[in-house]
């Protein structure tokens, strides 16, 4: 009788425990979220600003040519402006098109994480703007193939600055082709939940 008694006591102890741990979890998964969340729009700022930013210099620089010295973050282009307007308003736009891309990607997570629900994360809409990211971020790799076209071409003119922003890097392949397989999981979750949901 009194193990009987015991046995109920630690099965209700156990059952507790075990919701504290999920709710605790929970919990703590909902700060990385918070966290998440303020990073990337702390980072979808940051890139519209370098966007902008450069987007002045070269309205400025249609006025002033000298203003093209004083490129952000460096890339003084002004020797690609003597070398032609063209020349160097292509750069530019090669130049601004990473930035924006970037914050739209930004602006995508943004999204995903603010609709984002723990208790039914599989959902068509988040793995819809999963691959929209992945997209993206395969159109920021083929800017930078680009951007490594163009400075190639206008080698001796162009300065090693913007020669090196035009660095491509495999991650970014990498990270497109991670993001369209983690999207094609989602997809998947959708389907298996549709399922369940027809058959309860």
């Amino acid at each position: 009788m009194s193990l009987l008694f015991i046995n109920k006591y630690l099965l209700i102890f156990g059952k507790s425990f075990k919701s504290n741990l999920i709710m605790e979890s929970k919990s703590r998964t909902q700060l990385l979220l918070k966290i998440m969340l303020i990073v990337t729009w702390v980072a979808f700022i940051g890139f519209m600003i370098r966007a902008g930013t450069i987007l002045v210099l070269y309205a400025l620089s249609l006025v002033n040519p000298e203003a093209s010295m004083d490129f952000y973050e460096g890339p003084t282009l002004y020797s690609l402006y003597q070398y032609g307007f063209w020349t160097f308003s292509v750069a530019v736009a090669l130049m601004t098109s990473v930035p924006i891309m970037n914050a739209l990607i930004a602006h995508e997570v943004i999204k995903i994480l603010t609709q984002f629900n723990l208790s039914s994360p599989f959902t068509m809409e988040v793995a819809q703007r999963l691959q929209k990211v992945a997209a993206l971020a395969l159109g920021i790799w083929i800017l930078n193939i680009i951007i490594n076209i163009h400075s190639g071409v206008t080698i001796g003119v162009a300065d090693a600055a913007y020669k090196q922003d035009a660095d491509p890097g495999d991650y970014t392949l990498i990270m497109a082709a991670l993001l369209f397989i983690i999207s094609q999981v989602f997809k998947r979750g959708v389907e298996m939940q549709t399922e369940n949901d027809l058959t309860v």
